[in-house]
This record gives structure tokens, C-alpha cells and sequence, in this order.
């Protein structure tokens, strides 16, 4: 599985467990009432929006090319998601209790910021080109044909096109890890 795979499923999992963190804290909340009235709803949410992000930064900041002006606009991500928060806190308070619009608006704040870091997280095209075109090992082009050097990325078989020699994937990959060329091409043979 790869790690974007795994970070999504991961992420999924996580936004599908805020509702439980909530309902714990609002119930210890409920039951203890450590700062009085009013903090049934205000707390709980307060604390899963903050757990929430964290959470979603801490999974995905490995798969970011992090720049500077990447970080800048992450940071102003939230700020940014806090506008359709506050319009839905303001309608939803108008229409019904405050506690709701909380719980409303920290789902919205979650759910902007996401949007948002989606297009900042992004890979441009241009950071996709240099990633292509720069990712060498030990001076050469991964999934590279062992005896000829034809870049193999992207064929749907392990033959290489240009020489016709056959390969195991296993072999190809060995290569990526082993720095002798000779050994490479002898453990990329098929049997």
C-alpha cells in the first residue's frame, strides 16, 4: 500500500472518529461541569477541532514538499477556515442555540481547513516535473533496464522494450537498493 493510501485511509479514520472524541468529552464535561454552565458544547468542540488538526497535519506532513511559502499558507489556512465558521456559528445561533452553532461551526472550521490545505498540500506541476526528472539512484533512472539502461517506468511488464531481456519486478527494485551495478543485473535475471 502506498503511503498516500495509507495516509487517507488514516485520515478518514480519524475524521470518522471525532464524533466519538466529542461525545466522550462532552460527556465527562456534563458529568464533572468543571467551569459551570455553558461549556457542554463549547469544549468538547473546541478540543476535537484542535485534536482534529493536529491530527490531519501530523498525518500528512510527511507527503508534503514543505516550503516556506507552503508553511505561510498553511498557517493562514486557518484563519481562512474560520470565516465560513463564523458565518455558520451566526446563522445557526439565529435559528436555534448557541450550543449548536458551536458544534456546527467546528465541524465547518475542520472541513474548510481541509479544502483549503488540499490545494496548498498540492504537488505543482512543476514539483512533479523536477521529482520525475531528478529521481536518480546511484546515478541512474529507477526501473532502469539493468543490461541496456532504458528507463522501464511506466511498461506494464518486465521486458525491457529496447534490449528484450525479461526481468523480475523483485529484480528491478533490487537494483534501487544496491549500488554495484553487477550485482543489479544479476539479481534482476529472471530464474
Amino acid at each position: 500500500m502506498s503511503r498516500s493510501i495509507s495516509s487517507l485511509l488514516v485520515t478518514i479514520g480519524t475524521i470518522g472518529l471525532t464524533p466519538v472524541l466529542w461525545a466522550t468529552i462532552a460527556m465527562v464535561v456534563e458529568h464533572q461541569r468543571p467551569w459551570g454552565w455553558g461549556t457542554e458544547w463549547t469544549v468538547p468542540t473546541f478540543v476535537t477541532v484542535g485534536v482534529a488538526l493536529l491530527a490531519l497535519h501530523l498525518i500528512w506532513r510527511k507527503g508534503v514538499s514543505w516550503t516556506r511559502k507552503r508553511a505561510e499558507l498553511t498557517a493562514a489556512a486557518l484563519p481562512l477556515a474560520a470565516v465560513p465558521a463564523v458565518v455558520v456559528v451566526v446563522l445557526v445561533t439565529s435559528l436555534e442555540d448557541v450550543d449548536l452553532a458551536i458544534v456546527f461551526g467546528g465541524i465547518t472550521l475542520v472541513a474548510s481547513w481541509l479544502i483549503l490545505v488540499a490545494f496548498v498540500w498540492r504537488e505543482s506541476s512543476g514539483e512533479r516535473e523536477r521529482r520525475i526528472s531528478t529521481t536518480f539512484v546511484c546515478g541512474r533512472v529507477p526501473l532502469a533496464c539493468p543490461r541496456c539502461d532504458y528507463d522501464m517506468r511506466g511498461l506494464n511488464q518486465a521486458r525491457c522494450p529496447e534490449c528484450g531481456t525479461e526481468y523480475t519486478l523483485d529484480g528491478l527494485f533490487a537494483q534501487l537498493i544496491t549500488e554495484d551495478p553487477e550485482e543489479a543485473r544479476a539479481s534482476s535475471r529472471a530464474v
